[in-house]
């Protein structure tokens, strides 16, 4: 139920002018994640088989990392909680990483202050 709310909430946010990107295939986003040292959360999560190759709408990626971030945080000590969201936005940026409008989609996400 919660996770119902959560995505309804981020849905509504979403504007009609997002861009769309195509994301990078499963070992390119894996490569990307660990040189930023994520490779516990993509382990631990399917976020690296729920976008690989896919293409998304920006705010469609954000909503994807806060629902992994959300079951992930189940799983871990509270400092690694507050670590993942304090990294947020650089988790993001790393599944953008090589996408096919990586510029755009992060310009998107600063102008709605998803991360500076």
């Amino acid at each position: 139920m919660k996770k119902l709310v959560f995505l309804s909430l981020l849905i509504s946010a979403v504007s009609l002018q997002a861009v769309l990107t195509q994301l990078p295939d499963a070992k390119t986003l894996e490569d990307n994640l660990r040189q930023q040292d994520f490779e516990h959360f993509f382990r631990a999560t399917n976020i690296v088989a729920s976008l690989a190759g896919q293409e998304r709408e920006s705010m469609g990626i954000v909503m994807a990392v806060e629902l992994a971030l959300f079951d992930y945080c189940d799983t871990v000590p509270q400092q690694a909680q507050i670590a993942m969201q304090i990294r947020k936005a650089d988790l993001i940026q790393a599944i953008l990483k090589d996408s096919s409008r990586e510029k755009e989609a992060i310009e998107e996400l600063k102008a709605k202050k998803i991360f500076k």
